[in-house]
């Protein structure tokens, strides 16, 4: 996911993130992502947590199910 520089900070990335994680509440799933360091805060904050890091990457990992928003 790219968010421009214009519109962070603005919301997109989390209603983005939501109707990704809303689409797949019916079956329990895992979402893995690979994002820059300085983004994982923002994904953690979400549900997400670390698998592995590799330079200045990091594979973020959420166990996303039936409920969750």
């Amino acid at each position: 996911m790219y968010v421009d520089p214009d519109a962070r900070c603005m919301g997109v990335g989390t209603t983005i993130l939501q109707d990704i994680v809303h689409r797949y509440a019916a079956i329990e799933c895992t979402i893995n992502l690979l994002c820059h360091e300085s983004l994982q805060l923002f994904y953690e904050e979400r549900g997400f947590q670390e698998v592995i890091r590799a330079d200045n990457f990091v594979e973020m990992a959420g166990e996303f199910g039936v409920g969750d928003d």
